[in-house]
């Protein structure tokens, strides 16, 4: 198990998934590097970093990233027979634990390494800016803790979420491009069918509306019960 997490960690997609969130979240947070430049005001790395994840742009290129990542490993090991192997060897119970654990674990640590990873960005602009006073200027500590706690749980459920659609339509680009049209479709339904109805809307989970983290657990919850049973049932069928 840990070497597959290790492997996970130092694979190109790793870099690859990191690179593309970052490169949107930059280019979200020159907007708000061109106020604070104007009004001459002085800002922190995590005022630029939270602005910049709170736009839609960040939303939507989320799911996709974290797929990029993670998803389809699964349905590949089962595809390939490599499963009657692991199960084999360490029994069915403990490699549906495994399978749910790695992608969580592995989702974990991208949302971990990323705030390091555009901060050290965001650190270079804003001295290159000259406004760069610190890390927490404008933006309470409590409210990063918040946001970064969200962004953690977020990242878990498009993680189990590429993983359930690559076993439920048997491929593994399903499990790259499922989870992306899934969290478009939840933005759009909400916003112009039930505008009031925020639980469903990855937009309210980023920015903490109300309901939002309430539907971000009920759902996550759901996607996990459903990934083991489908997984349980993909491996007694294998």
């Amino acid at each position: 198990m840990w070497y597959r997490i290790i492997k996970k960690l130092f694979h190109h997609r790793m870099i690859l998934s990191l690179s593309l969130l970052a490169a949107v979240s930059v280019w979200n947070g020159r907007e708000f590097l061109q106020f604070v430049t104007s009004k001459e005001q002085n800002a922190g790395i995590a005022d630029l970093i939270i602005y910049s994840i709170q736009k839609e742009e960040f939303v939507w290129l989320l799911p996709l990233t974290i797929s990029i990542l993670c998803g389809g490993d699964t349905w590949a090991e089962i595809e390939s027979r490599f499963l009657l192997f692991s199960v084999s060897r360490i029994g069915t119970r403990r490699y549906l634990l495994y399978q749910v654990f790695i992608p969580i674990f592995v989702a974990a640590i991208y949302m971990c390494l990323f705030p390091v990873f555009l901060g050290v960005t965001f650190t270079a602009i804003l001295f290159d800016a000259g406004t760069f006073t610190g890390i927490f200027v404008l933006t309470p500590f409590s409210n990063s803790v918040l946001l970064f706690l969200r962004l953690l749980l977020i990242s878990m459920l498009w993680a189990i979420a590429s993983e359930l659609f690559a076993l439920a339509m048997k491929s593994t680009y399903a499990a790259l491009v499922c989870p992306f049209v899934l969290c478009y479709v939840m933005v759009i339904f909400q916003r112009r069918y039930y505008p009031g109805f925020t639980c469903i809307s990855p937009m309210d989970w980023i920015i903490g509306g109300a309901g939002g983290f309430t539907g971000l657990i009920l759902l996550l919850f759901f996607f996990m019960i459903g990934y083991l049973w489908l997984l349980k049932w993909r491996t007694n069928h294998a």
